[in-house]
């Protein structure tokens, strides 16, 4: 008859668990102790300073996010790219965190692409999906720096099936364990961004590679004659639109309008003027889509009037805005700048009444200086980032401000949309 085995130690109870590190023999053989948990075959050391540890069953290191990301770093990567914008803002002239900002897309999508996956290597899928990100990015940025037009998104969004061509290639391809088919899905998505953008018409307009790099642009040069019979007190008007580029305006010209300046080739601006008891000049650059090589030369634009009491009719799309209107006489001003920066400058009013003065900013900045002692009535919606107003101003609430001052004056409407608006005062040269 076979007698039970008792497994624990001389004077222990049957079925005791063994206390921590193991039974120790009486016998003086040497103590057994539990094995510590091993990572598997193949698993990589816990990388220096993590200060975390790794699962028994191969898992990823406490303090880590995802795929072995550091926790922080989108956080970190978003800060570091907003400074040095905010910073270049501020040293370098033409640039602004309205026009660069597109460039944190662009760094969280390359943070994606060279973030490894939890065996510490690159991971096919997060690579090309970082990829989609950074295409997303450069042509915001193409948009807000004047090198593509907004439109190009809706020739995009006509391109939307292949968004769901792309998830589908991405659960099949997690299916059937070929996750190749997601970095498929990916390119397809690039390769629709870059058509949408690229090579879609958009409306009139055709795609033109027109590469012209640095200062390379085709000068054009326009005058617009005063009618005959025309008096410095007749009336005239400007109508600019879709000049998408760098356009400044000023006074004090011998002709109606000199219209000068520098444009590719697929950019040049139209000019046209009607006589009559009103001329009216209007310089437009062509609608829809021109592409130019990052670093390309857009449009640069000088125009300067002469005596007239003008109506301008300003749409400036994407660029950037100088109106020194200090030696026009103004009857009426009206801007669009979309996305651009716009810095206005007024002089004294030619009429006998309030001269209306309407500014839709978009999201973009806008600067409006008024002759100090000039008569002035303000009225701001939107500006989320910001309002600014010369304490020659009083504050009367709900967005509104006034200037005492010589009559009749300005009666000033800015709709600023997501951007900043300052307006100030100036000491008129005497």
């Amino acid at each position: 008859m076979s007698s039970a085995t008792n497994d624990s130690p001389a004077g222990g109870p049957p079925d005791a668990p063994p206390p921590p590190g193991g039974w120790a023999s009486t016998s003086g053989s040497t103590a057994v102790a539990e094995p510590e948990p091993q990572p598997e075959s193949g698993q990589p050391p816990r990388p220096p300073g993590s200060g975390g540890t790794q699962t028994p069953d191969g898992g990823e290191w406490r303090g880590y996010g995802g795929g072995g990301r550091p926790r922080g770093v989108v956080v970190g990567i978003v800060l570091v790219v907003a400074g040095a914008i905010l910073l270049l803002a501020n040293v370098v002239p033409g640039l602004g965190f309205a026009e660069f900002w597109p460039a944190i897309i662009i760094a969280l999508g390359l943070v994606e692409v060279f973030t490894p996956g939890r065996d510490w290597r690159p991971r096919l899928n997060r690579v090309f999906d970082g990829f989609v990100t950074v295409t997303i990015g450069s042509l915001l940025l193409a948009c807000t720096t004047g090198y593509l037009p907004w439109s190009i998104w809706w020739s995009i969004l006509s391109l939307w099936p292949v968004l769901l061509i792309s998830v589908g290639l991405g659960i099949f391809g997690r299916g059937i364990g070929a996750r190749w088919l997601g970095a498929l899905g990916s390119l397809l998505v690039i390769a629709a961004l870059l058509y949408g953008a690229l090579v879609l018409p958009g409306g009139p307009a055709v795609f033109s590679p027109g590469i012209s790099f640095g200062r390379a642009g085709v000068p054009f040069e326009h005058t617009a004659e005063y009618p005959a019979g025309f008096s410095a007190a007749g009336r005239a008007k400007l109508r600019l639109v879709n000049a998408a580029g760098t356009v400044d305006i000023s006074g004090g010209g011998t002709q109606l309008a000199q219209v000068t300046g520098s444009a590719p080739e697929q950019a040049q601006p139209r000019f046209s003027q009607t006589r009559g008891a009103q001329p009216t000049v209007r310089v437009s650059t062509p609608e829809g889509r021109q592409f130019y090589v990052p670093g390309a030369r857009g449009l640069d634009m000088d125009i300067e009037l002469g005596r007239a009491v003008w109506d301008l009719d300003l749409d400036t799309g994407v660029g950037n805005l100088d109106a020194d209107l200090a030696e026009v006489r103004l009857r009426r001003l009206r801007v669009n700048t979309g996305v651009s920066a716009a810095q206005i400058r007024l002089g004294q009013p030619a009429v006998g009444r309030r001269v209306p003065v309407t500014i839709e900013a978009g999201v973009s900045g806008v600067t409006v200086t008024v002759p100090r002692g000039v008569a002035a009535r303000l009225r701001v919606e939107g500006g989320i980032a910001g309002t600014n107003v010369s304490r020659d101003f009083e504050k009367l609430g709900n967005g509104i401000w006034i200037a005492e001052g010589r009559s009749p004056g300005y009666d000033i409407h800015v709709k600023a949309g997501v951007g900043s608006v300052t307006v100030d005062t100036y000491e008129e040269a005497q």
